[in-house]
């Protein structure tokens, strides 16, 4: 079975394929070339989709995690090059077979770099656009995925949007301990082995991350996303599955065992692009993002791995593990508010 992760990259790698081959097509009717490679663009499509998911797929992480920056930035450009260079053999031995008529011998015979006395413009004119169209829909993935949705493409980024949303913090339980005994060095890696887990589970519940902060994590739920089959708590029971499965791993390298406490809220946000050409992100405001890291707090004074405000509650399918905990008085607020727990196997 497909992992969600994997489903991702795939569609993600094929949409830019596709939007790539679409302005290849605009440049091509914009020279007039009146031979429009139809044969050649379906046979480049599907070759360049299957190297791109591989390297997608298995390349990118492995070299991601054994080489420099600077390394893997030149590798994956070197193995791009290499792509299109085969294209644009493929592409000359096709026109010499179904154009010209020649059989596949002669066609092998045929000194195909002649056919292109300016093919090394072709293959970096072809290169450079399609990495700019990958890091362009990267780029737009990056802030669509966190809350702007299609406003961001067709509005104004910097005008405020309102919406409700469902917010969950998660923090790692004894962090500092942890880091204390482990050292900063070996803390970084832990700490990347566990949110290098956490994409499949946030993909299986139509979540976004919206952050990280440390060790903690910020995770966001539309309402029909995260309502439908009370996916935002979902997420946090696979999670933990996903982590007690991986406690012997854990153990085995860093002698400790990762355990997480989380809260849920649900209320109104502003979301709007906030920075200037330094950095900028697209960021949620509102009381709600403050009362859910109150709640999160409070899970160590009552000693609680997932709390749960009455506001989303309400508007979730009713569950026999969401437990009423008591009314609470969270710091900086002025109101009370009723927390709920989820009642996880083992942890009660």
């Amino acid at each position: 079975m497909i992992s969600y992760r994997s489903k991702f990259i795939i569609k993600e790698s094929v949409f830019t394929i596709l939007f790539f081959y679409f302005l290849s097509w605009i440049s091509i009717l914009l020279s007039n070339i009146k031979d429009l490679p139809i044969i050649r663009s379906i046979i480049g499509t599907l070759f360049l989709a299957v190297v791109v998911l591989f390297y997608d797929l298995v390349l990118s992480n492995y070299l991601k995690k054994n080489l420099s920056s600077i390394i893997y930035i030149i590798i994956t450009f070197f193995y791009y090059y290499v792509i299109f260079y085969i294209m644009l053999l493929a592409f000359g031995y096709i026109n010499l077979i179904f154009k010209l008529g020649l059989t596949l011998n002669q066609a092998l015979k045929a000194n195909v770099i002649d056919m292109y006395p300016n093919g090394i413009h072709y293959i970096l004119f072809y290169l450079f656009m399609f990495l700019i169209v990958r890091y362009l829909l990267n780029e737009l993935g990056t802030k669509t995925t966190r809350g702007i949705n299609k406003n961001y493409f067709f509005g104004k980024p910097k005008v405020l949007l309102y919406d409700k949303r469902i917010f969950m913090f998660m923090d790692l339980i004894s962090s500092t301990t942890f880091a204390e005994k482990l050292g900063h060095i070996k803390y970084s890696r832990f700490i990347s082995s566990i949110y290098d887990e956490i994409d499949e589970y946030v993909l299986a519940t139509s979540g976004n991350i919206y952050q990280y902060v440390g060790d903690e994590v910020v995770i966001v739920w539309e309402y029909k996303h995260g309502t439908k089959n009370n996916n935002c708590l979902n997420f946090f029971r696979m999670f933990e599955k996903r982590m007690n499965e991986l406690k012997e791993t854990f153990i085995n390298e860093y002698s400790i065992f990762p355990q997480f406490k989380a809260a849920f809220h649900y209320g109104e946000v502003s979301i709007t692009e906030i920075g200037g050409i330094l950095k900028n992100e697209i960021a949620f405001h509102g009381d709600v993002v403050n009362t859910t890291a109150r709640i999160c707090a409070l899970c160590a004074e009552l000693n609680e791995k997932v709390l749960i405000s009455e506001d989303l509650v309400k508007i979730l399918n009713p569950d026999d593990k969401i437990l009423h905990v008591g009314t609470f008085k969270l710091k900086g607020k002025k109101n009370e508010l009723k927390i709920y727990k989820l009642s996880l196997p083992g942890y009660q």
